[in-house]
């Protein structure tokens, strides 16, 4: 299943975490195709961002990220925690680069396929 731009903006707004002008509005209107690679692309980026806490000695390593089907089981969940500015926490000593959140926010819109 493909998310929306709309029904993500529309859950985000609903969420009283997300600081309304704290991130950007940068949601893929659409799946753009291609997809980006979850082998060359995405999976470097998760493991480098997300292995520290979503990992086998992670504080949230009961929900791991370290395989697609990993992340793709969770992938709403995933993109509303990157759009919504929530993920990577600000105190995990990681960050997305802008060019690293638009290819997870890409990947996740045209619906984290394992290419």
């Amino acid at each position: 299943m493909r998310a929306s731009t709309a029904m993500v903006v529309l859950l985000l707004s609903a969420c009283p975490d997300v600081p309304a002008d704290a991130c950007p509005s940068d949601l893929p209107p659409s799946c753009l195709m291609p997809a980006p690679s979850w082998s060359a692309d995405v999976s470097p980026v998760i493991s480098r961002t997300c292995s520290g806490c979503h990992g086998p000695n992670g504080l949230e390593a009961a929900r791991p990220y370290g395989t697609w089907s990993e992340v793709e089981a969770r992938k709403t969940d995933v993109l509303f925690q990157v759009y919504g500015c929530l993920m990577p926490l600000p105190d995990a000593g990681v960050a997305l680069s802008a060019g690293e959140r638009a290819v997870l926010l890409h990947w996740l819109v045209c619906g984290a396929p394992n290419n």
